[in-house]
Parts: structure tokens; C-alpha cells; sequence
């Protein structure tokens, strides 16, 4: 039984503010502690002996005569849901089941909760401490960007602050607080994209199953951990003959929450084509070479080993979404359509994908150049043979030429 709301007293009845007493309650045969604090009256379960609800009292008492008396932890404490009682794997499963985040669904925390209990598994809550965290930190930066480690702890920053509020934990290890957020510095140099000639490269240097997740990759801009575990029953095809000849999906960003949608490119269908080649169970799309779902490490080897094998550096996974939004941009599709495409909240966040080619600058270069491109009775010079001395011509003709 719940303790009942705390109830405010009155002046003449705070005389009463240190005496705790035990009592049964008939109906239910369970022992209560009852007492008035601050004004007000507390009343816990106290378990379902004498001695249970004495030993309590004693506690309580004690806390009281000391000025250190909580009544909220206590009453966590009575009824075994406070950090020091909580084992981390079943604040993890609770979290999985009772959490809504804005996409309405938790695919994206039960992925990243296989990181967190890599490190906490076994641990009670009250022992995670942000040393603890930057300790998880330090070690996943050895094998991950300072931007997924980012995430990862925001992840896990979200756990821990639905743990406060259900009054699992008394504090959030992995808050900015805690934990100073790892930071990537942004190099456009450094962020590049695959042309034509080197996506046809590093597929052909794969074999089917990895050709297809890059194909599919390249052509929708989808996310790793979305593509890894993307099920058949999510797209809506059209085939003939066995084989998808059309199709589109509309589906939400497991990270944001935001829409995605797109119909589907013919390279995208070739991807599915070559998957399709391999079924399992589950329907997941992307199978490895031996038709099980693809593991994280495994992909990063696979990635790793294509571009080695084509000699292409400075790229990893992520390459791809880039790619995915520059080969859109040189295309000609607007901004804020390719925004929607990517999930991203405006399109403003998609600039950062977006890769001006080399072969847009010369054309700046050379726009630059020549003439203005106005109307009226400007003359715009053009340089003859070398020697010659340059002739005005028309700005009709210039724009003609």
C-alpha cells in the first residue's frame, strides 16, 4: 500500500514532529511508520513484522535527531527503489520498456544500451559515478568519432534523467555537469565525398552483400544503424517478376524522430535486388555473406577493407549520407526536399552535407572571370590572341557567344 498524500498540520500539532510510531493496519496486516515532519504527516509501508517497521522507526529517528532526514529517499529506500537498491541491467530493461521518446519507438536506445552494459553490466546504479562514465568515454573514443561518442553519452544522459524522475536514481552521472561533452572539430577538408568513378570502384571491390548495403547507402543517405536493421515489411514495393521495379518508405529517424521519406532511386532498387537474393527469418533486408544480420564491427571491417582495396582515404560509413546529399545538390533537388529526405529538422542542418565540387568552384572561377552578365549598354572586353590588343564587343554578343 502506497503512503497516502502528505497531509499539512497545524501549528499546535507540530509538538509532534519527532515522535514515530508503529502500527498494524487490520485489513491488510501490514506494519506502518507514522510520523509528522516540517509540518506535514509521512506515512511509509514498513513491511510485514513488528520488527521491520521498529528497525525503520529507529532509522527514521536517528535521521531526524541528525537534520539529515529525507522523506522522499526514505520512502524509495522502504520500498526498493532507490539508486543504492537498483541493479543497472534492471534500470536499463525498465527503461527499454516504459520510456517514449519523440519517435514513439526505442530502436535507437536498444542499440545504444548494448554500448552501455558493455561497461555497467553487473553494477548497481549508486555506483556509476561520472568517473566512471569518462572512463566509458576515453575507451569508445579509441574506436569511435568524437561525434557518435557525443551521442552516446547524451543516450545515456537520457537514461539517467528518466531514472531521477521515476525516483530510480539520485543524480545523472553522464550530464554535461558530470561529463564534459567530446567535441569534433568541424574540417571541411577533412569531410569529403565519393564521385561517381569512386563509388563504382569500391563496389566493385565488395562483395554482393556489402555492394548492396553501400549501394542503398549512397542512394537514400540512410543512417548505419537504420540500414542494419531495416526490415522488408518497412518499404513499400511494387515488383514484377520477383524483382522491385518501384517502390518508396516513409518512416521516422530512429535518432530525431524526424519523417523520412523518399521514392525509391534506381540504384536504391538495385540494392534491394541484390539483397533480396538471401532471406532470414525476421526479415531483415541486409544479410552478411552468410544471411545473418550484419554486426556493427563487422561492417566497419567490411567498409574499411573495400576503401583500403581502392586505395581511397580520409572516408568511413558516414561518407556515404554526405555523399547521398552532394550527389543530390549537383543534381539539381532543392534543399529543403533533400532535408526531408534525410530526416534532418531543417535545412539549414543539411548545408553541412552538402560538398561544393571542385568543378563548381572553376565555374565560379570562370563566371568571375568574364564579363557581367547585364543587360543595357555595358561592353564587356574579351582578351584576343596574345599581342593583339583587346576589342570591345557588345554585351549581346558576349551573352550569345
Amino acid at each position: 500500500m502506497e503512503s497516502g498524500h502528505p497531509i499539512q498540520i497545524g501549528a499546535s500539532d507540530q509538538k509532534e514532529e519527532s515522535s514515530v510510531r508503529t502500527y498494524k493496519e487490520t485489513k491488510t496486516g501490514r506494519w506502518y511508520v507514522d510520523y509528522f515532519f516540517q509540518g506535514r504527516r509521512v506515512r511509509y509501508p514498513a513491511g510485514d513484522t513488528k520488527r521491520e517497521a521498529d528497525q525503520l522507526k529507529s532509522r527514521i529517528t536517528l535521521e531526524i535527531n541528525a537534520g539529515t532526514h529525507d522523506p522522499a529517499q526514505t520512502k524509495r529506500v522502504v520500498q526498493g527503489r532507490d539508486d543504492a537498491s537498483v541493479s543497472f541491467d534492471d534500470l536499463v530493461k525498465r527503461f527499454l520498456l516504459e520510456y517514449k521518446p519523440r519517435s514513439g519507438r526505442n530502436d535507437y536506445y536498444k542499440e545504444q544500451s548494448e554500448v552501455w552494459l558493455k561497461f555497467f553490466e553487473g553494477k548497481r546504479v549508486a555506483d556509476i559515478t561520472g568517473a566512471e562514465v569518462v572512463r566509458m568515454l576515453h575507451s569508445r573514443l579509441e574506436d569511435i568519432s568524437a561525434s557518435t561518442a557525443r551521442k552516446e553519452l547524451v543516450s545515456l544522459s537520457t537514461l539517467f534523467r528518466w531514472a531521477k524522475r521515476a525516483g530510480l536514481a539520485s543524480n545523472n552521472p553522464a550530464d554535461a555537469d558530470n561529463v564534459e561533452r567530446p567535441r569534433e572539430m568541424f574540417n571541411p577538408q577533412e569531410i569529403r565525398w565519393l564521385t561517381d568513378d569512386e563509388l563504382t570502384k569500391l563496389k566493385r571491390a565488395s562483395p554482393v552483400w556489402l555492394r548492396a548495403v553501400i549501394i542503398w547507402a549512397a542512394e537514400t543517405g540512410m543512417d548505419r544503424g537504420k540500414i542494419r536493421s531495416l526490415r522488408w515489411q518497412e518499404l513499400d514495393l511494387e515488383r514484377l517478376q520477383g524483382r522491385v521495379v518501384a517502390g518508396r518508405f516513409a518512416m521516422q529517424r530512429g535518432k530525431t524522430g524526424k519523417p523520412v521519406r523518399q521514392e525509391l532511386t534506381d540504384g536504391a532498387m538495385e540494392a534491394l535486388n541484390l539483397a533480396s537474393k538471401t532471406r532470414h527469418k525476421d526479415g531483415t533486408v541486409f544479410l552478411n555473406a552468410i544471411g545473418q544480420p550484419i554486426e556493427e564491427k563487422a561492417l566497419e571491417w567490411a567498409i574499411k577493407k573495400a576503401y583500403d582495396a581502392v586505395a581511397i582515404k580520409g572516408c568511413n560509413f558516414r561518407t556515404f549520407r554526405h555523399t547521398f546529399a552532394t550527389r543530390a545538390l549537383r543534381r539539381g533537388v532543392p534543399r529543403e526536399v533533400v532535408a526531408m529526405m534525410m530526416g534532418h529538422s531543417t535545412a539549414f542542418m543539411t548545408e553541412r552535407y552538402m560538398h561544393v565540387a571542385d568543378d563548381h568552384l572553376k565555374a565560379a572561377a570562370k563566371a568571375l572571370n568574364g564579363p557581367e552578365r547585364l543587360g543595357g549598354s555595358h561592353m564587356a572586353v574579351t582578351p584576343d590572341s596574345p599581342g593583339k590588343s583587346s576589342q570591345p564587343v557588345p554585351q549581346s554578343k558576349v551573352l550569345s557567344s
